[in-house]
């Protein structure tokens, strides 16, 4: 079955932070569903992942009082003309965010 193709149109950058002011790490991420994602990253956090590109976010949030204790802001929305359109955007707020 032929993976369907992903509208880049409405792509919400969010970030991931911690309810307790004293831990300024977050995340930065990009998706077309937000709440699809938020879900996704509620439901990962709980399980055992060692490998692949959020292993160490859903570690932090673990050692950090688990999903309960974290907030997925949306930033922005912006219309991007694909994945590498995304990621370069959701790059941008990584390095202005530090």
């Amino acid at each position: 079955m032929p993976r369907t193709s992903i509208n880049y149109t409405q792509t919400n950058v969010y970030k991931v932070v911690c309810k307790d002011l004293n831990i300024k790490h977050c995340y930065v991420g990009y998706t077309t569903d937000f709440k699809r994602r938020a879900n996704e990253h509620s439901r990962n956090s709980q399980r055992i992942i060692l490998t692949g590109p959020n292993a160490m976010l859903y570690d932090f949030v673990k050692n950090n009082g688990k999903w309960s204790n974290f907030d997925m802001i949306l930033i922005e929305t912006r219309q991007c003309d694909g994945a590498l359109d995304a990621k370069r955007i959701r790059w941008d707020f990584i390095v202005a965010l530090g």
